[in-house]
């Protein structure tokens, strides 16, 4: 079956934990890899970083959420066991424990509300409708932007520069191509650089910037 999502590992989570000994994250997993049916290569697979994996992932967050409702409890580092209040939730036989479910208690809504500003707003409300935990949701913000920037950096026209910048000034000013002006400059090549500029400005009426433009620019082109 597909990788469950970290809402749908929250009560299998707790009821490995009915025992009430103390286990480990890894223990979990075991127990929660073998519940699931998942193969190899499932759980194999990883977040989009390739940091972890995210079955492993979304274990540990669905232990980080049970425990901000105090459905668990960390005796220890990286050891963690049920609580009363687990106990009594599994004694009501609930279908389903998931961040709604949660909301009954208290320290879980304070948890949630406290951590908001750390993982951001547009993050916060993709983890109220389910599926990613927090890493996922980031990691592929992120890759959204990456491929985003990628794409206007492969599609965009590079700004010109130089003399350039100016042709299309050059164009919407005086209603002509640039190949007008430039077959102009060319049939006064024998004349100095400023002559030229000065001939623009007088004969067409160019503004010194643009007819300086396009004498610099095609007389530095191969004639």
């Amino acid at each position: 079956m597909a990788i469950p999502d970290y809402q749908s590992c929250m009560l299998p989570f707790l009821r490995c934990l009915a025992d009430g000994a103390a286990h480990t994250l890894r223990d979990a997993e075991e127990i929660l890899a073998e519940h699931f049916k998942l193969t190899p290569a499932e759980r194999a697979e990883l977040l989009p970083s390739g940091q972890q994996g995210i079955f492993k992932n979304r274990i540990g967050w669905a232990r980080t959420y049970l425990k901000k409702a105090a459905l668990i409890e960390s005796p220890k580092r990286a050891v963690f066991k049920i609580s009363e209040r687990g106990l009594r939730t599994l004694a009501s036989n609930p279908n389903r424990i998931d961040v709604k479910f949660l909301e009954q208690f208290p320290e879980f809504i304070e948890s949630r509300e406290a951590s908001k500003p750390e993982i951001g707003a547009a993050v916060s409300a993709e983890l109220q409708q389910a599926k990613m935990t927090p890493e996922e949701a980031i990691e592929i913000a992120h890759q959204g932007l990456r491929e985003q920037l990628a794409t206007e950096l492969m599609t965009s026209e590079p700004k010109p520069k130089g003399p350039a910048s100016y042709f299309s000034s050059i164009e919407k000013t005086y209603g002509e191509p640039m190949s007008h002006w430039f077959a102009l400059v060319d049939g006064k090549r024998e004349l100095k650089h400023m002559e030229i500029v000065n001939w623009l400005k007088a004969e067409h009426g160019m503004g010194h910037g643009h007819a300086n433009a396009v004498v610099a620019y095609q007389l530095a082109r191969k004639f």
